[in-house]
């Protein structure tokens, strides 16, 4: 499974990869007379595809690495359960709470590795983000040809 998830997360990289050149592409050819309200409109609507599909690849990446994470899981709950008590303790003894409060979650920060785990499940679990990704991929394609077409354009 870790294998496939591989695969689609190169496939999806490289299809960023001409996804953020062919927004260059058109970018370039939107601005070279001018910018107007329009061409930022095109240039905005031609890099959210690319963004999109950077955001899809990091999600697959962490979900690649999310057996190795629940393999390890229990070592690091063992290495951080002092230091979740401790923090828990500090923020029950009475006294100047508040003023703990902003060192205490400094110090949260070191045992987020405890939910980070299944943080990469999440977002294959939201229909938006399948659907925004797949709407992402064809619109990368379909931004990719275009570009082709405004290169062989301006070649002529």
């Amino acid at each position: 499974m870790q294998a496939l998830v591989l695969t689609v997360a190169r496939a999806v990289r490289m299809l960023a990869l001409l996804a953020s050149a062919a927004a260059l592409v058109i970018a370039v050819v939107l601005y070279g007379d001018g910018i107007s309200g329009d061409d930022v409109l095109g240039v905005l609507l031609a890099i959210a595809p690319p963004v999109m599909l950077w955001i899809l690849w990091a999600a697959l990446r962490e979900l690649a690495e999310l057996p190795e994470r629940l393999r390890r899981l229990p070592e690091t709950a063992r290495d951080h359960g002092a230091d979740v008590r401790q923090l828990a303790d500090e923020l029950r003894t009475p006294g100047k709470r508040l003023w703990r409060v902003p060192r205490t979650l400094w110090r949260l920060r070191e045992v987020t590795e405890l939910v980070r785990p299944h943080a990469a499940v999440l977002p294959f679990l939201s229909p938006t983000f399948l659907t925004l990704s797949a709407i992402a991929a064809a619109a990368a394609i379909a931004e990719t040809g275009i570009a082709l077409v405004l290169l062989v354009g301006a070649a002529l």
